[in-house]
């Protein structure tokens, strides 16, 4: 129960000893291979810690890709990427409850998964997302000045040209509510 079995021995630690309703449902020499609840089957293979383990790490995927698409300004092509990952991932994990995990869908789940972490976290840096209070003000402060400058300079220069320190402007880019919201107060 605390420690699994191992991988794919779901058929071995099952018992397969209804031999009538086997033989009167699916013929002879037919087995049940698989739990048809991913949740179950994996706590027959990896046990307690291993299920918990893996719910715990799906649910913090879960609920900081709930936080970071309320707080994620859904107009650009990067979190429209990530939003999409995040629900096929969640489609994922909801039908998991009922169907179990197979070689054909569990390499592109756990690359969506990859990937929906990975755009996350591109995602958290350039927005400035959960940043303590110290480093907001003064990455308001930056962007207020960002601000100035691409209000100031034109349109046509404001991709292209470079501030004093040589780095490229801003494009004058929508802000995040947070920002937004920030900056009024």
């Amino acid at each position: 129960m605390f420690v699994g079995s191992g991988a794919n021995t779901y058929l071995l630690e099952r018992p397969q000893n209804d031999y009538f309703g086997q033989a009167y449902i699916y013929g002879f020499n037919n087995y049940d291979v698989k739990a048809h609840c991913w949740y179950l089957q994996q706590w027959v293979e990896t046990g307690l810690f291993g299920t918990l383990a893996l719910i715990g790490f799906l649910l913090w995927y879960i609920i900081r890709s709930v936080r970071i698409y309320r707080r994620v300004d859904l107009h650009e092509h990067l979190s429209w990427v990530g939003f999409g990952l995040f629900a096929a991932v969640l489609v994922y994990v909801i039908a998991a409850v009922a169907n179990d995990s197979n070689v054909c869908t569990a390499p592109v789940f756990w690359g969506m998964l990859g990937l929906g972490m990975a755009v996350n976290r591109m995602l958290v840096t350039k927005e400035n997302l959960f940043v303590k209070a110290e480093d907001t003000q003064t990455t308001e402060n930056d962007n207020a000045e960002v601000q100035q400058k691409n209000d100031v300079a034109p349109v046509n220069e404001n991709v292209n040209a470079e501030n004093k320190n040589g780095k490229q402007k801003a494009s004058g880019k929508k802000q995040s509510r947070k920002q937004r919201k920030n900056q009024k107060k």
